[in-house]
């Protein structure tokens, strides 16, 4: 497969970060539905059995927060990589700019999703356990632009290098 970055992965990773949360929300909100549900039926069976399913949600609590920290790095290192490998002319640039518009619509839509989401009394505690996560999404608009902008350079930064199409003219 012949992947190349482009303005539009920058869309893509928004997408991928709102739905991630989501996911993050969710999964937090089971878990301490179900973790409080059984933990006394584990208690039940044998004294001190709940020890360890205890220690597995409180480390499932800790490291959310950091997973998703780690996915949105992972997401933005794969946009700079996969830019450094697509040379374009820069009279893309025009397009470029409406993909920022959308960039722009999609992602002050989606964290103004994240925000009613989040405002359910369900979702209060998640949210405050997981306050990286909160920050990225109440700010997505702003990240994400700068997000588009450091592709964009990246992109248009090495227009000149190699043949239209970003392959390397052979040696002779």
């Amino acid at each position: 497969m012949n992947r190349k970055g482009s303005i539009e992965d920058s869309v893509y990773i928004v997408i991928l970060l709102f739905i991630t949360a989501l996911v993050f929300l969710f999964a937090y909100v089971i878990n301490g539905a179900i973790s409080s549900a059984a933990a006394p039926a584990f208690e039940n069976v044998s004294a001190g059995s709940s020890i360890g399913f205890t220690v597995v949600n409180s480390i499932f609590d800790n490291t959310i927060n950091y997973v998703y920290l780690a996915v949105f790095f992972g997401l933005i290192i794969s946009l700079v990589v996969t830019s450094f490998l697509t040379p374009t002319h820069p009279i893309f640039l025009i397009f470029a700019i409406f993909v920022f518009i959308a960039l722009m619509i999609v992602s002050v839509a989606l964290s103004n999703a994240y925000s009613a989401i989040t405002a359910s009394s369900t979702f209060t505690a998640a949210t405050s356990h997981m306050p990286i996560m909160d920050y990225i999404m109440t700010h997505l608009p702003l990240i994400a632009i700068v997000i588009g902008v450091l592709a964009a350079i990246i992109i248009f930064s090495r227009s000149g290098q190699g043949s239209f199409g970003g392959q390397a003219s052979p040696m002779q």
